[in-house]
């Protein structure tokens, strides 16, 4: 059940160099991203108001996903000899934490300063079939480096995989260009998941080498989008995470993005499902296919059900820390 619209607070951040960010408390979503730069603008695809994200048919658009982001095979996994099933949607799979996710909560204020905002959601056992009380605690952070950082703490009372992500639907135009073929990407991944039907991982891990799928070096967006219908993908991450997981920049107004996380995979998506059919969106723009880009940082996709793949594990007397920092030029 959706909140009440009185249930609804926004927080706004700011930094000395003049960005300025704004959050909701639904969804710990963040509604507008304004960068101090000439020509600034918000850089976020979403809708006018806060109202507008508690629509059924909101895309995820800039919100925080748990337990679980992305897929789970058949809504279910096994967990020490005991088969757990999830609450599934997708065509019987397991997306986005389902109608119980993170995204459609109210998380709860800790603390708030110009600069931060704490946030806590209890997620209890059982809860989208998910087992453990679940405790999340994020830190949502402006610096002077024009900076927006995401800093996540998970602790629980039974072993569960969990999996975080904010979901934010970038267009680095500020809504002067209607897509993101103009955007030119680099990732810091020499191999991606290879996936099936509904875009369930087959446990395959390909090189990106002579492929589409090859970013490692700045790679413009239009050929993928106009040859292959654009991306939902994981990368998957090598080398040294104090560098840039991803670089998506702009040579229309110069401007760049760069991500950097602790987590090892990152799923792009060039919102090819958008339809133009939203309501309430910022300045009435008819969002159609490829209007913005998402970089997920997070755990790979069905984890629980491929050993081979990292753990997205939280157990019981452990504290997992993980981050994801968006840093604008």
């Amino acid at each position: 059940m959706l909140p009440d619209h009185s249930a609804l607070s926004e927080f706004t951040l700011c930094n000395a160099e003049g960005m300025k960010v704004t959050v909701l408390n639904y969804g710990a979503t963040v509604t507008r991203i304004e960068l101090p730069f000439e020509g600034g603008s918000d850089i976020l695809l979403g809708f006018e108001t806060p109202e507008g994200y508690l629509q059924e048919k909101n895309p995820y658009f800039n919100c925080i996903i748990g337990r679980f982001a992305n897929r789970i095979k058949d809504a279910r996994f096994d967990l020490d000899g005991h088969t757990i099933s999830i609450d599934p949607g997708n065509d019987g799979n397991a997306l986005h934490g389902g109608a119980t996710g993170f995204d459609k909560v109210i998380w709860e204020v800790l603390r708030h300063s110009s600069t931060s905002l704490l946030l806590q959601h209890k997620s209890p056992d059982g809860t989208g079939g998910f087992p453990g009380n679940l405790v999340v605690q994020l830190n949502i952070q402006v610096t002077d480096k024009n900076e927006l950082c995401f800093d996540f703490t998970s602790t629980i009372d039974q072993k569960c995989p969990v999996n975080l992500t904010f979901h934010g639907y970038f267009n680095l135009s500020g809504g002067n260009e209607t897509d993101v073929r103009n955007h030119n990407l680099t990732l810091r991944a020499n191999h991606f998941l290879k996936t099936g039907e509904n875009l369930i991982p087959s446990g395959e891990i390909l090189p990106v080498f002579n492929t589409p799928f090859d970013f490692t070096t700045p790679t413009g967006l239009r050929s993928i989008i106009e040859d292959s219908g654009g991306l939902d993908h994981s990368f998957l991450l090598s080398g040294n995470t104090e560098e840039p997981a991803a670089v998506l920049s702009l040579q229309a107004n110069g401007r760049r993005m760069e991500v950097f996380t602790s987590m090892p995979c990152l799923q792009v998506y060039t919102a090819n499902n958008l339809d133009g059919t939203l309501q309430h969106t910022k300045n009435d723009i008819n969002y159609g296919p490829y209007a913005g880009i998402c970089l997920e940082a997070q755990y790979y996709p069905d984890s629980p059900n491929h050993a081979h793949f990292p753990s997205s594990m939280v157990i019981p007397g452990e504290v997992r820390h993980d981050y994801i920092r968006y840093r604008f030029f």
